[in-house]
């Protein structure tokens, strides 16, 4: 778990010097008030005083009303950022953005995909370099420098070739 507090101690580091905008995202409900305290915690003792104030005047909570908040925001961002996650995956298949970090070095914990959107064991330096080049590049930029193509995750399929091949399945059967 020391991977996420780097990862959130050089994040608010770069936002900082860049004036870039930031949105954390818990990974607790806030219905579920003693999980959402106990990662506050986690945090508040992880991080200095200046930093949990900086996390927690950013962040924003999933609530039943809208429990896909995290992901609007996300799709909404020019970078998502995160351990490897099912969030960034859906992010990469939906043509966004995205870096995943691994500073375990563990191999358990790398992105299924390399290039630009993954990033593993280094120093602050180059975490902030490629943060600021994924920002500046483009999307087909961006994907260009992708080790394989995003849809090497989740393949996009055409709906109507979808339903032709229902179609055609059941008449085998009619």
């Amino acid at each position: 778990i020391i991977q996420i507090i780097k990862l959130t101690k050089w994040t608010i580091k770069l936002v900082k010097e860049k004036k870039l905008k930031f949105i954390f995202f818990y990974k607790r409900i806030k219905e579920n008030k003693k999980l959402i305290f106990e990662e506050k915690q986690y945090f508040k003792k992880n991080l200095n005083q200046v930093e949990y104030n900086f996390l927690i005047n950013n962040c924003s909570y999933n609530t039943k009303k809208n429990s896909q908040n995290s992901y609007v925001e996300s799709f909404r961002s020019k970078i998502s950022l995160a351990v490897t996650s099912t969030l960034l995956t859906e992010n990469l298949i939906a043509g966004n953005k995205i870096l995943s970090c691994n500073f375990t070095g563990l191999d358990f914990f790398n992105f299924s995909i390399n290039g630009i959107c993954s990033l593993k064991k280094c120093n602050y330096l180059k975490f902030k370099n490629r943060v600021i080049k994924i920002i500046k590049n483009n999307k087909n930029k961006y994907f260009n420098m992708l080790s394989k193509n995003k849809n090497y995750i989740a393949p996009t399929v055409n709906p109507d070739e979808t339903i032709g091949s229902i179609k055609k399945e059941i008449c085998k059967y009619l």
